[in-house]
C-alpha cells in the first residue's frame, strides 16, 4: 500500500469522525476526544525517551483533576505559554544544539508542561472564562475548533505541497532538511487568502488586528513543526509514533497546534 494511499485513507477516516462529532456530538464526546489526543500525544513524547508506563498514568491523573482547580487562570496560562514558546523558538534559532541538550535533560518535565497546557487550552476553547470551567460552553462554541483546525490544515498542507513541488532553498537543514523557503512563503500567502475568504463567507468582520494575530499564528505554526522536528532528531526518530498510517504519530500532526493555541486563545477567547 503506497504512502499517499495510506495518508488519504487516514485523512478520510478522521474527517468522518470529526464531522460526525461536529454535527451529532455533544460536550462529552468532544471532551473525550480532547482527553484522548492529549494523552496519546504525551505518550508519544515520553516514548521517544523511554517506554515508561508510569509517566502517562501520572499525566492522565493530572489532566483528570486539574479542571477542578478553580484558582488556575486562563489569562495567566495563555501568556505563560506564549512566553515559554517564545523562549523555545528564540533558543532554537540562536543555538539549536544547546536547546537539544536542554530538551533531553528536562524531557519529562517539559512534556508535562507542554501537554497539560495543550489540554487546558483545548478544554477551555470558548470566550472568556477567567478560571478553568469545563461545561456545555465548550461544545456550543465548536465553531472555534472548526476555524482552528481549518487554519492549521491550510498552513500545514500548503507548506507541504508547495515545498514538495517548488521547494529548492532549504531554511534549517540542521533541524528539518525538508523545510523550504518556497513552502513557507506559499503557505503564508495561501493562509492569508483562506482567512479572508473564510471570514467573508461566514459574514464575519475582520480588522488589521486580526491580520496581525494571523501573522503571529502562522509563524508560530511553522516553529511548532520545527520544534518537534528538532526533538525527533534528538532521539533519531523519523516519526513520533505509528498511530496514524501514512502520517506517523498524533504528535506529528499536532506539532503546529502546540505554540499556536495560546496565540489563538488570546486572539479570540480573551
Amino acid at each position: 500500500m503506497s504512502q499517499i494511499f495510506k495518508r488519504s485513507l487516514t485523512a478520510i477516516f478522521f474527517l468522518i469522525v470529526l464531522t460526525s462529532v461536529y454535527y451529532y456530538g455533544n460536550n462529552i464526546s468532544l471532551l473525550a476526544i480532547i482527553y484522548a489526543i492529549t494523552l496519546l500525544s504525551f505518550y508519544e513524547w515520553t516514548s521517544m525517551e523511554s517506554l515508561s508506563k508510569i509517566k502517562p498514568i501520572l499525566f492522565f491523573t493530572l489532566i483528570l483533576v486539574v479542571p477542578f482547580f478553580d484558582i488556575i487562570n486562563m489569562y495567566f496560562i495563555s501568556f505563560f505559554s506564549l512566553c515559554l514558546w517564545i523562549f523555545l523558538i528564540i533558543y532554537m534559532l540562536i543555538d539549536s544544539e544547546q536547546l537539544k541538550k536542554l530538551v533531553k535533560r528536562y524531557h519529562t518535565l517539559l512534556g508535562f508542561l507542554i501537554f497539560s497546557i495543550l489540554f487546558l487550552h483545548l478544554a477551555n476553547l470558548f470566550p472568556i472564562s477567567n478560571t478553568i470551567n469545563i461545561n456545555d460552553d465548550l461544545f456550543h462554541n465548536k465553531f472555534y475548533f472548526l476555524m482552528l483546525v481549518c487554519l492549521i490544515t491550510v498552513i500545514d498542507t500548503s507548506a507541504y505541497a508547495i515545498g514538495k513541488s517548488l521547494g529548492k532553498n532549504k531554511i534549517v537543514s540542521n533541524i528539518s532538511p525538508n523545510k523550504t523557503l518556497e513552502g513557507y512563503i506559499g503557505s503564508y500567502i495561501l493562509s492569508i487568502v483562506f482567512f479572508i475568504i473564510f471570514f467573508n463567507t461566514n459574514n464575519m468582520s475582520w480588522t488589521i488586528n486580526d491580520l496581525i494575530f494571523l501573522n503571529i499564528f502562522i509563524l508560530f505554526s511553522f516553529f511548532g513543526d520545527l520544534f518537534i522536528s528538532l526533538v525527533k532528531r534528538i532521539y533519531k526518530a523519523k516519526d513520533t509514533g505509528t498511530f496514524l498510517p501514512g502520517h506517523g504519530g498524533i504528535l506529528d500532526r499536532l506539532d503546529s497546534y502546540l505554540p499556536t493555541l495560546p496565540v489563538y486563545y488570546i486572539w479570540f477567547m480573551i
